[in-house]
């Protein structure tokens, strides 16, 4: 974590959280995401044939809004 500038040692004092960790993070974690798990979910998007409207209608719930719901009955 040192080697990583996330934290810093203090002889004697211990181990600090440097300033900007989080950020220094989420960028990790939005990298990883964008090249390892994003090209899965968009190729499963693309088979499915969901479109923008039925993802962000979803809100993360998995369930479809209710003018989804609406539209298919």
């Amino acid at each position: 974590m040192v080697d990583e500038q996330l934290v810093e040692s203090r002889r004697g004092r211990g181990m600090f959280i440097n300033a900007g960790a989080r950020n220094l993070l989420l960028r990790g974690e939005r990298q990883k995401f964008l090249t390892e798990e994003w090209p899965r979910v968009h190729a499963t998007i693309q088979r499915l044939g969901l479109t923008p409207e039925e993802l962000l209608g979803a809100g993360g719930n998995g369930q479809p809004s209710s003018d989804s719901e609406k539209k298919e009955r």
